[in-house]
C-alpha cells in the first residue's frame, strides 16, 4: 500500500473507533430529565402493580366475609372506597344465647292485693347495627387491613316460653289486660338486664374480630387495627 492509503485506513479507523465511543458515552450516561423521567415511570408502575394487589385482596376478603357472616361490608383501598356495602343486611349478629328473667308484678287496692309471678325463657341475639359505621380500610403499600365498626349491642331479646304464678286478692282479680301488661313489662325488664351484660358484648365482639380476622390472613392480607386498637392475635 502506497502512503496515501495507509493513511486514507488509518482515517477510517479513528473515525470508526469515535463513532463507537460517542454511542457507547450516550448508552451509559443519560440526562438527569431522563433519568428522573425514568425513575418516575418506575414509581407509578410499582404504585400501580400495589393498588392492584390491594384491590384484588379486597375482593377476596370482601367475598370470605359475605360467605362466613352473610354480609358484605365496604372496602376501601388508602380510605377511598373501593366496593360499596351490600346492604341486603342492616344487623350482624355474631352471639345467641338463651336465658331466664325472674319478674313480679303486683297491684294492691283496698287493702286486697294481686300478684303475678313470671319466670321467662328467652334467647338474646347480640351483634351490630350496619346502619353505622362499617368498613374495612386496605393500605396498598403493605395490605394492612384495618376494621372499623360499631359498638357491640344487645339486637333482639325474644320470648320462647314463660311460666306464671298468680295471686289472686279476695276482690281484686287479675284481668287479662294485666296479665298482658306484666309479660310486657317483663320482656322490657329482661332486655334491659340483657343490654348491659359486658360478658356477652365483649363475646359478640371477640367473634366478629375471630372470624374477620382469619378471612384477611387467609387471603394475604396482614391484621391492622380495630376501632384504632391493635387487631388482636387469632388462636392458632
Amino acid at each position: 500500500m502506497n502512503p496515501v492509503q495507509i493513511a486514507l485506513a488509518i482515517a477510517i479507523v479513528i473515525a470508526a473507533l469515535a463513532g463507537a465511543a460517542v454511542l457507547l458515552m450516550k448508552s451509559c450516561a443519560r440526562m438527569p430529565g431522563e433519568i428522573a423521567e425514568s425513575s418516575g415511570e418506575a414509581v407509578v408502575r410499582t404504585a400501580d402493580q400495589a393498588a392492584h394487589k390491594a384491590v384484588d385482596l379486597g375482593k377476596r376478603v370482601w367475598d370470605g366475609v359475605g360467605r362466613r357472616l352473610n354480609i358484605r361490608p365496604e372496602i376501601r383501598i388508602d380510605r377511598e372506597t373501593e366496593i360499596a356495602f351490600d346492604r341486603g343486611v342492616l344487623e350482624l349478629v355474631t352471639l345467641k344465647r338463651g336465658f331466664t328473667h325472674e319478674y313480679t308484678w303486683e297491684n294492691t287496692w283496698l287493702g286486697s292485693t294481686k300478684s303475678i309471678r313470671l319466670k321467662g325463657y328467652f334467647t338474646a341475639s347480640v351483634g351490630f347495627d350496619l346502619n353505622e359505621h362499617f368498613y374495612l380500610n386496605i393500605h396498598s403499600e403493605n395490605l394492612r387491613v384495618d376494621l372499623e365498626f360499631p359498638p357491640p349491642r344487645l339486637l333482639a331479646c325474644e320470648l320462647n316460653d314463660y311460666k306464671a304464678l298468680v295471686e289472686q286478692g279476695y276482690w281484686n282479680r287479675l284481668s287479662e289486660a294485666e296479665r298482658h301488661e306484666a309479660i310486657n313489662a317483663m320482656i322490657a325488664s329482661a332486655r334491659q338486664a340483657m343490654g348491659s351484660n359486658q360478658e356477652w358484648l365483649a363475646e359478640a365482639k371477640r367473634m366478629l374480630l375471630e372470624q374477620i380476622g382469619d378471612v384477611i390472613l387467609q387471603n394475604g392480607g396482614n391484621l391492622g387495627f380495630a376501632n384504632d386498637a391493635p387487631f388482636p392475635q387469632l388462636p392458632e
